[in-house]
């Protein structure tokens, strides 16, 4: 009977043995499939995010030459302004010309007409 009790022990010990090796079989198993899924995963997410990597790239060189353009039209309308300015100033100055230039014209006429001596502005 000692020998069936012992038995009877083994047994319940081999089981509990094989149930413990079941569970360390199922968790090493979960995580190895853990792993490769992650693996795989990180694969997949790579292989997606190229692309959209390689777009941004792009469009931050379109972006960095549309800037660098902007600053370049920003200068030529600086450019412009002052030479409208300039062009501004130049009429002005050409159109008091103008008006000194008549009015001597007008002094002139007179003079030749024999209205006036001595013309006032002609020196």
């Amino acid at each position: 009977m000692a020998d069936q009790e012992t038995l009877d022990a083994i047994a319940v010990m081999l089981d509990g043995l094989e149930r413990r090796l079941d569970q360390k079989f199922d968790q090493k198993l979960e995580e190895k499939l853990e792993e490769k899924l992650e693996e795989k995963l990180e694969e997949k997410l790579e292989e997606k995010l190229k692309p959209i990597r390689t777009d941004i790239l792009t469009l931050y060189g379109e972006v960095h030459g549309l800037k660098n353009e902007m600053a370049d039209v920003r200068d030529n309308v600086y450019e412009l302004r002052k030479d409208m300015d300039t062009v501004k100033k130049q009429t002005v100055y050409n159109y008091d010309r103008i008006i000194d230039n008549y009015a001597a014209i007008r002094e002139l006429q007179t003079v030749v007409e024999g209205k006036m001596d001595k013309p006032r502005l002609v020196q």
